[in-house]
């Protein structure tokens, strides 16, 4: 993997222009879109775990918690199993820090991150760099991620990141009821991100190994 830093945003004007006009006072609105996410994850439809984002207050700081845990059975036998962990820090609208510990199948990855200066220090399993001031880790719960630089959440890779906005549309897995903007977003692999009519995060869907993975809001 490479440490150096690389070209973090290729995006065109109007998908540019549909992220930020969608985001909410403030420069994330990470206040604002606070409110507790879980997810069911399933593989080609079948349920293989959970993804949850839980927010708490520290003073004026705000802690919000990310906890997947996945598993691909077959039989009596588990044949792949993710576990991810993380606990990222906003001040206000400010992204603060975020620390992470991931177990892919037996591969273990780390990374952590911390605003210093005129940038955020960024260190893991991918190696160490400087990111840009306005860089975000790749955790989706703030929408902010689709104007922002990104690095990944897993092991601190700066990612050379494609954005497309998409159509106003029914959210997948609902009762019909839901609807929410799609964005189509490049960063390593193709990943398709639902935001709701509130700015909350409420899908995602991306290929792995062979498989789709689809987020349902719990």
């Amino acid at each position: 993997m490479m440490t150096h830093e690389r070209p973090w945003l290729r995006l065109g004007r109007r998908a540019m222009l549909a992220g930020l006009l969608a985001l909410p006072a403030g420069a994330a609105g990470a206040a604002l879109l606070a409110t507790d996410r879980s997810f069911r994850v399933l593989a080609d439809g079948r349920p293989i775990g959970t993804h949850a984002v839980r927010f708490s207050r520290r003073g004026e700081a705000l802690e919000a918690s990310s906890t997947i845990r996945l598993a691909v059975t077959v039989g009596p036998l588990t044949v792949f199993r993710f576990t991810h962990q993380a606990v990222e820090t906003w001040q206000g609208q400010t992204f603060v820090r975020i620390e992470s510990q991931t177990n892919d199948d037996g591969t273990k990855l780390w990374m952590r991150a911390m605003r210093q200066g005129g940038g955020v220090t960024v260190e893991g399993s991918a190696g160490r760099h400087i990111a840009p001031a306005a860089a975000l880790p790749s955790t989706w719960w703030n929408r902010a991620v689709l104007a922002a630089p990104l690095f990944s959440a897993q092991d601190g890779q700066m990612y050379d990141k494609q954005v497309t906005a998409g159509p106003l549309e029914t959210l997948p897995g609902g009762d019909g009821s839901l609807r929410g903007w799609r964005h189509s977003v490049t960063v390593g692999t193709d990943v398709d991100v639902w935001y709701d009519l509130e700015g909350r995060w409420a899908g995602l869907r991306f290929h792995r190994n062979g498989k789709l993975i689809t987020y349902l809001p719990e």
